[in-house]
């Protein structure tokens, strides 16, 4: 996904999925870095029938079940993802139908290599 992506109108709604700061977690040792990865899934929405915040709810209530079903994402190295609240809605002003996003957080906490952060 490209930062600044475009969406076309009749594509919405629509997710990006993007990687913000990401930290040491914990105390490194000779083997292993503990780290916190905060991700951003935004969601982008338009909507005519006056049904905004009942769209973003489900698109949020969506988004945090299937990525909290399995706390490890599936995956052997991450330890496990939180829930880092959700900003505010942001409403685009000048168009007819005007284009909301609301930005979901996550942080991911996994575990690396000492020596290689893709191991």
């Amino acid at each position: 996904m490209q930062r600044n992506q475009v969406y076309a109108a009749d594509a919405l709604p629509a997710l990006s999925v993007d990687m913000d700061a990401e930290q040491p977690d914990a105390t490194a040792n000779m083997s292993v870095v503990d780290e916190a990865l905060t991700v951003n899934i935004t969601a982008y929405v338009r909507t005519t029938d006056g049904n905004l915040d009942t769209l973003l709810n489900t698109i949020r209530a969506e988004v945090y079940q299937a990525l909290m079903a399995d706390y490890t994402l599936g995956l052997s190295f991450v330890q496990r993802i939180e829930w880092g609240g959700r900003g505010q809605p942001q409403r685009s002003d000048g168009e007819q139908q005007p284009i909301t996003q609301q930005t979901l957080k996550f942080i991911v906490h996994y575990r690396h290599s000492y020596t290689d952060t893709g191991a």
